[in-house]
C-alpha cells in the first residue's frame, strides 16, 4: 500500500469515527440550550457544527440571544 493511500485510509477512518448520529447532535443541543438559558434570554434554539481537521475537532456553537440575565459570581 502507497503511503497516500494509507494516510487516505485512516483520514477515512478517523471520519467515520467522528460521525454523529442527527439523535447525537440533537441531545448536544439540547443540553447547551439548558445551559445557555441560564445565562442569556435565547430567542431560538442553539446550532452546532462539529468537523475533524488536522486531528482535532472545530466545534461551532451558533445562538441568538434577547437579552443577558444577571447572575451572581462565586467568590474565589
Amino acid at each position: 500500500m502507497k503511503s497516500g493511500d494509507a494516510l487516505r485510509l485512516k483520514r477515512a477512518i478517523e471520519s467515520d469515527r467522528m460521525s454523529m448520529t442527527a439523535t447525537s447532535t440533537e441531545l448536544i443541543v439540547k443540553d447547551l440550550e439548558t445551559v445557555l438559558q441560564d445565562y442569556f434570554k435565547l430567542s431560538g434554539s442553539p446550532s452546532l457544527s462539529i468537523n475533524y481537521k488536522d486531528g482535532s475537532y472545530v466545534v461551532e456553537i451558533t445562538f441568538k440571544a434577547d437579552a443577558l440575565k444577571t447572575f451572581a459570581v462565586l467568590p474565589a
